[in-house]
C-alpha cells in the first residue's frame, strides 16, 4: 500500500488566482469592496466558491504568441520584462479567423513554460530568486483592459509567471488590480500550454471545450487549475 502527501503554495505552480489574491492598490479593498479584515474574519470570496458551482464549464481560445512571433523572426525574451503588445495579439486572432464570444477563457502562449523545461531545477530557483523580477506577459495598458473588457471574457490566462509583465514602469493599469479586484475576472498563470498548441496547429484551429474545477478549499486564494482542454 502507498500513499502521497503534498504540500503546496498554491501560488508557485499553475493556478487560478482567485478574488482574495490581489485588491485595488489606492484603496486595499478586493473585489466587490470586501477588506483584508473580512477575510481574516470569514472565508467570503474563497476560491471553494468555484467548485460549488461547478467550476469553469466554457469554451477555450488558444492565441499562441510564441508560435506567432517565432515564425516572424521576433526576438522573444522571457527574464527582461518583454512586452506581448496588444496589437500583435488582434492580429493572431484575425489570422486565425477566431470569433471572440461572451464567456470564452482566453489564453495566451508566450513559450515561457517550455523554456522552463530546458533549465535544470537549480536554474529554475536561480530565476525565481531575482531581484527584482522581471519576466515576459501581456502589456498592462488602457488598451488592453478595454479590450479584455469589451470582449466579456470569464477568464483570462497564460503560460506566464504573472499573466502581464512583470518588471516593468507601468503600475497605473495593473492587469491583476483591474481584473480580480475590479471586474472579478479570473488570472490564470504557470499554465503548461505546449502540447495544446501542438495539437492546435495540427488541427487548425485554436478553440476548444474547457472544464476546470479548482480545489473545494473554504477561503482559497487560489488554487490548481485542475484543466482540461477537449479538442
Amino acid at each position: 500500500m502507498n500513499d502521497d502527501i503534498i504540500t503546496i503554495n498554491t501560488q508557485s505552480s499553475t493556478q487560478w488566482d482567485g478574488f482574495r489574491h490581489h485588491g485595488d492598490v489606492k484603496s486595499g479593498s478586493f473585489f466587490m469592496g470586501h477588506t483584508q479584515e473580512a477575510f481574516e474574519a470569514s472565508r467570503v470570496l474563497g476560491i471553494d466558491a468555484w467548485a460549488q458551482n461547478g467550476g469553469l464549464q466554457t469554451r477555450g481560445v488558444l492565441i499562441d504568441w510564441a508560435g506567432w512571433a517565432r515564425k516572424r523572426d521576433i526576438p522573444i525574451n522571457f527574464l527582461e520584462g518583454s512586452v506581448i503588445p496588444l496589437d500583435q495579439v488582434k492580429a493572431i486572432i484575425r489570422e486565425q479567423k477566431i470569433e471572440l464570444r461572451p464567456g470564452d477563457v482566453l489564453f495566451i502562449r508566450s513559450g515561457f513554460a517550455g523554456f522552463l523545461k530546458t533549465l535544470s531545477a537549480q536554474e529554475q530557483l536561480n530565476i525565481s530568486q531575482r531581484s527584482p523580477p522581471e519576466y515576459i506577459g501581456l502589456e498592462s495598458t488602457k488598451e488592453t483592459l478595454r479590450w479584455l473588457w469589451e470582449n466579456r471574457f470569464s477568464a483570462v490566462a497564460g503560460d506566464m509567471v504573472g499573466l502581464e509583465t512583470i518588471g516593468g514602469s507601468n503600475t497605473e493599469y495593473l492587469l491583476h488590480q483591474w481584473l480580480l479586484a475590479g471586474w472579478g475576472m479570473p488570472i490564470g498563470e504557470l499554465f503548461d500550454l505546449e502540447e495544446l498548441a501542438e495539437r492546435c496547429a495540427q488541427e487548425g484551429r485554436y478553440t476548444f471545450y474547457l472544464s476546470s474545477v479548482p480545489l473545494k478549499m473554504p477561503g482559497g486564494v487560489a488554487s490548481p487549475p485542475n484543466a482540461v482542454a477537449i479538442l
